[in-house]
């Protein structure tokens, strides 16, 4: 299976993934006309990175009012469409404008990570600035627009993107009794540090209880089952085509997004994540999309039973 990308993509690519110190672009002096002080401030913060908008906006003009909130109602996108670097800053007495190009991310095959992409489209953005506002309350202002790659954790993407962020959940045979799930790599930590599920490397230990019934709630469990049982896979009933994400579309992207989901008993799809990505706003539209399928239970020895799998949703441009 590829992950393909139309030549047609303005292709420049770094790698992304990790979120590790990214430099893309500089702010060129010569394009800042603002006070010393806070040009520093501005350019120290948000300078030679890649931001992430907030809410994940798709629009070329957004502008935000002096305490940092949307004054129009934009399109929520998806966080891999909603990234810029900034190129050109203008402070005014009652206006700060920024300019950059959009930046895309989109799924490296090879790398297996998530590599960004500079896309054709401009985005202007402009913040009021009241009379008098002090410089602390437009960065406060700019806080609130925008991201870096270092305040990004699994927890502050949509839920969907959770498991593929933390290297998603693997199957571990266990030596005796039944088999455990863990996450793989350094495993999913929570805000507190915590790795949420873990079993030992040679998996010699089993989950506990608590473990166990988070996982339920997730919906994780092996597809196949025990190799014993007499299983029936699930098979599509109604199973609506995602749409195309327009920036996807312009750009001539074409791509895979690789789901897990839980097919419950009446066979209606939940627990949706994204364990591999396709990139650029894709992704979010097969999660749409296959949320809405319905498709015949899985039998397990002739009985309904919710079980965990993996659907593929292929965009082709046509």
């Amino acid at each position: 299976m590829t992950i393909g990308c139309s030549t047609r993509l303005w292709k420049k690519c770094v790698n992304w993934f990790a979120l590790s110190g990214l430099v893309l672009f500089s702010v060129s002096s010569s394009c800042l006309q603002a006070p010393a002080d806070l040009n520093s401030q501005i350019d120290s913060n948000y300078g030679k990175k890649i931001l992430i908008l907030r809410g994940y906006p798709i629009g070329e003009s957004l502008h935000y009012n002096s305490q940092g909130a949307p004054k129009s109602r934009y399109r929520e996108g998806s966080w891999t469409v909603s990234e810029l670097t900034i190129e050109k800053i203008k402070i005014g007495e009652h206006l700060v404008e920024i300019q950059g190009p959009r930046i895309g991310l989109i799924f490296d095959r090879t790398a297996r990570k998530l590599t960004a992409t500079r896309l054709k489209a401009q985005i202007h953005l402009t913040l009021d600035r009241d009379s008098n506002q002090p410089d602390s309350s437009v960065m406060d202002a700019l806080a609130k627009v925008f991201m870096t790659e270092d305040q990004i954790t699994p927890d502050t993407l949509p839920i969907v993107w959770r498991n593929f962020m933390s290297n998603g959940y693997e199957f571990v045979p266990q030596q005796n009794g039944s088999d455990c799930y863990r996450l793989s790599g350094i495993g999913f930590k929570n805000s507190a540090g915590e790795i949420l599920v873990q079993c030992e490397d040679r998996a010699q230990n089993k989950l506990t209880s608590g473990q166990k019934e988070l996982l339920m709630l997730l919906g994780v469990r092996p597809f196949p089952a025990n190799s014993k049982d007499v299983v029936v896979r699930p098979h599509q009933l109604y199973a609506p085509t995602p749409d195309y994400e327009p920036i996807a579309k312009e750009a001539g992207f074409e791509g895979t997004s690789v789901l897990e989901v839980s097919i419950q008993e009446d066979g209606s799809v939940s627990n949706i994540s994204i364990k591999r990505p396709c990139g650029l706003g894709l992704d979010e539209r097969a999660v749409d999309a296959v949320s809405r399928w319905r498709l015949s239970p899985a039998l397990v020895n002739d009985r309904p039973e919710t079980v965990r799998t993996d659907i593929e949703v292929n965009f082709i441009l046509q």
